[in-house]
């Protein structure tokens, strides 16, 4: 049902875009480059290697006036396990490479902690070597992000920002040694063109 309704948000805001300003300013194409970290549940028979783990995010965002948008989401993240079978001890990396499609909500007009809020759903495959087959898994997620630092020097970019972010996923058909449910936190740089 969620992913419906992203679904008709985000085609609901392509049919706003005839009604949006003809002139577009330079922060009309907002992009975010961010790494972050996943918070995985693993489960039995997988441990964790290691208590965190990394990734990087792009989010281009189309803004069609000052507080809606379209945005595009890939990500890619890797997680160190350890799997034991019977006897066996594998040591695997779990990846998890996602696709994602949403709208963005902007509050209000600009202003220094820039608050945003995404919906979005998409497509998302991982593997984890031999100890688990490739899974493709459907995202449902939210994620929203505010401003830590903001500037206009001296590039004089209106959406030039160092901005802190938090998100959650629920994955429709998860990988099996892994819980449905992924949240994440990270830092991102974000500018316009």
């Amino acid at each position: 049902m969620f992913h419906r309704i992203v679904l008709l948000g985000s085609i609901a805001t392509l049919a706003f875009a005839s009604k949006a300003e003809a002139d577009y300013r330079r922060s009309d194409n907002v992009v975010d480059f961010a790494l972050i970290y996943p918070v995985v549940s693993v489960k039995s028979p997988a441990v964790k290697r290691q208590q965190t783990t990394a990734g990087v995010s792009f989010v281009y965002s189309f803004f069609l006036n000052s507080n809606l948008g379209l945005s595009f989401i890939p990500s890619v993240w890797f997680f160190p396990l350890r799997i034991t079978n019977n006897s066996n001890v594998a040591k695997e990396m779990l990846y998890c490479l996602s696709t994602e499609l949403g709208p963005t909500f902007r509050l209000g007009s600009p202003s220094y902690l820039n608050p945003t809020f995404t919906l979005s759903s998409g497509v998302t495959t991982m593997d984890a070597g031999k100890s688990a087959k490739q899974t493709f898994s459907y995202p449902l997620s939210a994620k929203a992000s505010i401003d830590l630092w903001k500037s206009e020097d001296p590039y004089f970019d209106p959406t030039l920002a160092l901005t802190l972010l938090g998100g959650y996923s629920y994955l429709l058909q998860a990988n099996p040694l892994i819980d449905n449910s992924i949240g994440y936190f990270g830092l991102s740089f974000r500018g316009s063109f």
